[in-house]
C-alpha cells in the first residue's frame, strides 16, 4: 500500500474548502494510507485518531499558536513514522503553516516527491505579507514543491508569479452531488429568500450584501449562514439599517442541512472581495439556485455572466441590489431557469468529486512515476 504524508494547517472537524477537499480525496483512495499532520487548535480534540486507511496526528496544545507548532515540529513527527515505513510522497495543503511543515520535511528528504495544493482564498497580497514573517521560508515552499495543484486559474497564475519550478496542474475542488441534489422544483415563497453561506469575515463582502437588502425593491429576506469574527460588525449594520425583521443569522450548518436551506432559497449571493475558487457557489449551483458573485479570484472559472450565473461589481451594494431585483422579476423567469440548468450541467461535468478524484488518481500516478 502506498503511503502519503499530508501536512495541513487544519483538518476535520474544522470545515473549509481545503479540509473538505482532503477528506473527499482520501476517502476515495482506499488503496493508499494517509498520515495527516495538522494543528490541534482545540484542547478537546484527540492528539491521535486512527481510521481505516487514515491516521490523524494533531500537534500542539489546543490553541491558535498550534499552527506555528505544526510548522516547526510537523516534520519531526512525520520523520518518526517515515523511519518506520517510508512515505512515497508528501502532500502540503496551502502555502501556509502546513505547507511550511511539508517544505521542512522535503528539505530533510529531497528524494521524496512533494505535492503542494493551493487553496488560498484570502487576498494574495496579504498572504504574501504574512509570508515575509517566515524570512523566505514561505517562498521556498514553492521552490521545494515538485508538483503544484492550484484549485483555480487564478492560483495557478499566482504560483507562476512566485516563480515555482514545479509542474503545475489545475484541479478544482468539487461538490458532493449526492448531498447537493438538484431540487425537484423552484420554491414558491410568498416573500423571496436570499441566502449566503460563508465565514463571517471581510473578504466575503457581506457588509455590502446587507446594505443591498435596504436598496432592493422586493421585500425579500436574507439568511446569512456561517460564523466568524465579523459577526458583531454585521449585526450592528443590520441594526443601524433597521433590517432586523428581514435578515437572519444562522450558525454554521452541516452539509445536509445546508443543502436543505439552499433548496428553499430563491437566490444565492456572495459578493466576495477575494476568493480562491468558492465551493459555496458550486453547491448552490448544484442545487439549482441562481447565483450572484463577483469577478474576483477563481470565481470566473465557473461563474460566467448571463450563462451560469450573474456577476456584480465588488464592494458595490447598488450593483448587488440591481441584480437581485433583476433575478426576482417575473419577466426574467425563463432566462433564470435556463441559466440554472446550464449551471447545474457545468457542476455535473466538471465539479463532481468523483470526476475530480480521477484527475487526482492520474496526478498521483505521475508523482509516483517521477520518483522511480
Amino acid at each position: 500500500m502506498r503511503r502519503v504524508a499530508i501536512f495541513t494547517t487544519a483538518y476535520l472537524p474544522f470545515i473549509g474548502g481545503a479540509e473538505i477537499a482532503v477528506d473527499e480525496i482520501t476517502k476515495r483512495f482506499r488503496d493508499f494510507h494517509f498520515d495527516i499532520y495538522t494543528a490541534r487548535l482545540n484542547r478537546k480534540l484527540p492528539v491521535l485518531e486512527e481510521f481505516d486507511h487514515v491516521t490523524v496526528y494533531r500537534l500542539g496544545f489546543g490553541f491558535y499558536f498550534d499552527k506555528w507548532w505544526l510548522a516547526l515540529m510537523g516534520q519531526r513527527k512525520a520523520l518518526e513514522q517515515h523511519h518506520k515505513i517510508p512515505y512515497d510522497f508528501i502532500w502540503g495543503i496551502m502555502a501556509s503553516f502546513g505547507g511550511l511543515a511539508a517544505r521542512n520535511f522535503k528539505k530533510l528528504n529531497p528524494n521524496i516527491p512533494f505535492l503542494l495544493s493551493l487553496q488560498e482564498g484570502d487576498n494574495l497580497t496579504r498572504v504574501e505579507l504574512k509570508g515575509k514573517v517566515t524570512l523566505g521560508a514561505f517562498t521556498d515552499i514553492f521552490f521545494q514543491a515538485d508538483h503544484i495543484q492550484p484549485i483555480s486559474s487564478y492560483l495557478s497564475d499566482w504560483a507562476k508569479k512566485i516563480g515555482t519550478l514545479g509542474k503545475i496542474e489545475v484541479i478544482p475542488n468539487g461538490v458532493d452531488l449526492k448531498t447537493f441534489k438538484l431540487r425537484s422544483s423552484i420554491p414558491h415563497n410568498k416573500v423571496p429568500i436570499i441566502i449566503t453561506a460563508s465565514r463571517l469575515v471581510p473578504k466575503n463582502g457581506l457588509l455590502y450584501l446587507i446594505r443591498a437588502i435596504s436598496l432592493i425593491n422586493s421585500p425579500a429576506k436574507l439568511v446569512i449562514i456561517g460564523s466568524g469574527y465579523e459577526e458583531a460588525t454585521l449585526k450592528k449594520e443590520v441594526s443601524h439599517l433597521r433590517l432586523e425583521n428581514r435578515i437572519k443569522f444562522v450558525n454554521r450548518l452541516n452539509h445536509n442541512d445546508l443543502a436543505k436551506k439552499l433548496a428553499a432559497a430563491d437566490i444565492f449571493v456572495r459578493p466576495s472581495l477575494s476568493e480562491g475558487l468558492g465551493n459555496a457557489f458550486l453547491e448552490a449551483m448544484a442545487v439549482g439556485v441562481p447565483v450572484i458573485g463577483t469577478p474576483v479570484g477563481g470565481i470566473p472559472d465557473f461563474l460566467r455572466h448571463d450563462k451560469t450565473g450573474w456577476l456584480v461589481r465588488p464592494a458595490d451594494s447598488q450593483s448587488i441590489a440591481k441584480m437581485i431585483d433583476y433575478i426576482l422579476s417575473p419577466k426574467n423567469k425563463p432566462e433564470v431557469k435556463k441559466i440554472i440548468q446550464t449551471a447545474r450541467h457545468l457542476v455535473e461535468k466538471k465539479y463532481d468529486w468523483d470526476t475530480i478524484a480521477l484527475q487526482f488518481r492520474s496526478l498521483f500516478s505521475r508523482i509516483l512515476d517521477s520518483a522511480n
